[in-house]
């Protein structure tokens, strides 16, 4: 009984993050000028936690208007093994989404 139901939650859960996984396809990041002239809006860059740190300081403005229009994902430095956090604000105040 209680398998069942938690595999119908487990069903109902899985579609609805499955309908908007298609939403967005992943795309690499070279710079600001060539995402500007073929970045789809549908399409999201991940950035590792020191590049998006680098771009945050030394490129702000671009950054910022690069996050008007497309999507940024930031992903944790690999050496984040004592499940440390990274502090969101910083990226958060360039626009980065998440």
């Amino acid at each position: 009984m209680i398998s069942d139901i938690n595999s119908k939650r487990h069903r109902k859960l899985a579609r609805a993050i499955s309908d908007l996984v298609c939403l967005l396809r992943s795309a690499p990041f070279e710079d600001f000028n060539a995402s500007l002239n073929e970045q789809q809006s549908g399409q999201v860059c991940t950035f590792s936690e020191n590049a998006a740190l680098r771009l945050a300081t030394s490129d702000a403005e671009e950054f910022v208007n690069y996050n008007k229009r497309f999507l940024s994902r930031i992903s944790p430095g690999t050496w984040r093994v004592d499940s440390s956090n990274v502090n969101p604000q910083d990226f958060w105040n360039v626009g980065c989404q998440m």
